[in-house]
């Protein structure tokens, strides 16, 4: 025979994991951010492209983006933490890609 449920028990497990979820959240916000060396951009200016691309109702253009910003999530992480996303090299880095200090 099956036991008694304790649905207060259950329900308060499911609210704290929400409420952990939503913690992550601003902190996840935050890699993406820093993952493509966007945190060098100026918040207006970052606040501004996101705001452009919250208009865009171009499917192609959206569908574009999608398909680079999964790639980049793709790369291995040594590689995403040495270049950005357009290849430049990172403050880590001279112009020839070797490490410096």
């Amino acid at each position: 025979m099956r036991g008694v449920c304790n649905f207060h028990a259950e329900a308060e497990i499911l609210v704290e994991r929400v409420r952990k979820t939503k913690m992550r959240r601003p902190e996840h916000l935050g890699v993406l951010v820093t993952a493509p060396c966007a945190d060098s951009l100026g918040s207006a200016t970052l606040v501004g492209a996101l705001l452009h691309a919250v208009d865009i109702i171009d499917i192609d253009q959206r569908e574009a983006w999608a398909a680079a910003g999964a790639a980049f999530f793709q790369r291995p992480a040594h590689l995403a933490r040495r270049t950005t996303r357009r290849g430049r090299a990172s403050a880590d880095q001279d112009s020839r890609g070797n490490p410096t200090g």
